[in-house]
Order: C-alpha cells, then structure tokens, then sequence
C-alpha cells in the first residue's frame, strides 16, 4: 500500500462487548473475544449469589477430597516456582526474622529439633548445676547457649553439653568402645 492511500475505516471491524457494547481490546477479555472480564466477573457474581451457599460448600469440600493430590501437587509446584523466583527476597526476610527473633527461633528450633521446650532445656541445665555436663562450663566461648545433647539413634535427650563435648561425642559417632579405647591411648601415652 503506497503513503498516500488512505484506509477505509468503515471496512474495519471494531470488536464490542454483546453485553454491554465495551470496545474490546486485549486487556479487557480473557480471550479476546466477548465477553468482556467486568461482564464475565458481573456474571459468575450473579451465578455465585443464585446458588445455596450450603450446597457450594459441599461441592468444594466433595472436590477438595476427591483431587486431593492433583490439588496437592499443583500447590506444591507453585511454591516451587514462587521460591525458585523469589529466592534473594526470601532469604533476606528470613535472616531478618530470626535476627529479630532469636529467642523465639530457638524456642522453635528446640521443640523441633530435639522435643523439648526452653522451661525443659533450663531444668535440665539446673540438674547440671547450671553448666556442660562434662566439664561444667557455663556458657560457650562464643558466648552461646550451651548445646543439647541427644541419641541419633531414639532422638533422646541425654543432656546438655559445651560445643566443645558434644562436637566431640558426635566424633566418636556416640560409640562408647571407641571413647573407652580413646581414654586407654590417653593413659598409655601419658
């Protein structure tokens, strides 16, 4: 077509809205056909208010129970992709909370970790006279709380201990033949 040709404006369909005679572009339809999205939102409102809430409950419960793993899974793979985008961001609000939080966070982290609450973690550390129950160390060189000390094997708390011991422990893997065999090599050398 040459510059100077005009286009015939009448020849060009312009798309409208059935319902309500809204010029339709992109933007407005979920399809770009008609209807558009405030019509189609105006209808599924009046559809929703027409129906009894009781019954729609139902339908959603009865849904929900029988898709429950396809529904599981989409949830799962939208967190996937959520976290995988917004990574940085969340690892930011993360530090920044348990900066914030500290005693809260290891409060969590005791009762998830190893069961027990920080009343039961300051009994049992009152049991010991207030230190590691090795060497009796009241805190850390670091300065942080003394560690829990617990079986891999049955979770079982066994007590508290400085990170030096019970790094240690975790060494030995918690074999008492290799501690016994470690302190004979100690009074042999010695």
């Amino acid at each position: 077509m040459r510059s100077n040709e005009s286009i015939d404006r009448s020849s060009v369909s312009v798309r409208t809205c059935k319902k309500c005679g809204v010029v339709l572009t992109d933007t407005n339809t979920y399809n770009g056909k008609s209807p558009c999205k405030d019509c189609v939102k105006k209808r599924a409102k009046e559809y929703r208010d027409r129906q009894d809430p009781d019954a729609l409950k139902q339908y959603q419960r009865d849904y929900r129970s029988k898709n429950r793993e396809a529904i599981r899974a989409r949830q799962l793979e939208y967190n996937r992709r959520y976290r995988e985008k917004n990574r940085q961001r969340l690892n930011e609000y993360s530090r920044q909370y348990r900066k914030k939080n500290r005693d809260k966070q290891w409060e969590a982290d005791l009762k998830c970790n190893y069961g027990i609450t920080a009343v039961e973690y300051y009994e049992l550390l009152d049991r010991q006279s207030g230190g590691c129950a090795i060497c009796g160390v009241q805190e850390n060189k670091n300065g942080s709380r003394l560690a829990v000390d617990h079986c891999h094997e049955t979770g079982r708390v066994r007590g508290i201990l400085c990170h030096d011991h019970n790094t240690a422990l975790g060494k030995f893997r918690d074999d008492v033949r290799l501690l016994k065999r470690a302190i004979s090599y100690l009074e042999e050398r010695a």
